[in-house]
């Protein structure tokens, strides 16, 4: 049995990397910097804090280099159980200040955390959704994340 499922699992592999893929024409080169503050406030709840920026030193879009925008932002996550956690943040990225061609964004992040223990795998799964707010249009982006991890 466990032959079989290497088989299959090198044959899939063999599969995903033969198929033709398509990459960027232009190369963007980024660099981007940041600190953050964790602290608990409570067994339950949490704060981080965050400013960073990004820095490009090729942009293939605008031919510019220097400092693309600054971030400042704030996630809370609230615990409830063993294994479920809730967040909200907001982040607002300044970009007026540093191209005055675009404008500022305002982030707000809602998000749903479950974590599983097994006897050896541990499974995460989050659900992540982002209302990105421009001064003439929003945009909403939903994510989902399946992690797994153990040891080696």
């Amino acid at each position: 049995m466990t032959t079989s499922c290497t088989r299959a699992l090198c044959l899939a592999i063999f599969l995903l990397v033969s198929l033709p893929v398509a990459g960027q024409d232009v190369l963007g080169q980024f660099l981007q910097t940041g600190v953050s503050l964790n602290y608990p406030v409570a067994p339950t709840y949490s704060h981080n804090f965050s400013l960073s920026q990004r820095y490009s030193f090729l942009d293939p879009v605008l031919e510019t280099r220097g400092v693309r925008h600054l971030e400042l932002a704030h996630f809370s996550s609230f615990k409830w159980g063993a294994s479920r956690s809730f967040g909200i943040g907001v982040l607002y990225r300044f970009r007026d200040w540093f191209e005055g061609s675009r404008v500022d964004e305002l982030r707000i992040t809602e998000q749903l955390n479950f974590v599983s223990e097994g006897e050896v795998v541990r499974t995460g799964h989050r659900l992540r959704a982002e209302q990105r707010i421009f001064s003439d249009l929003i945009r909403y982006r939903f994510r989902y994340r399946l992690a797994m991890d153990g040891p080696i």
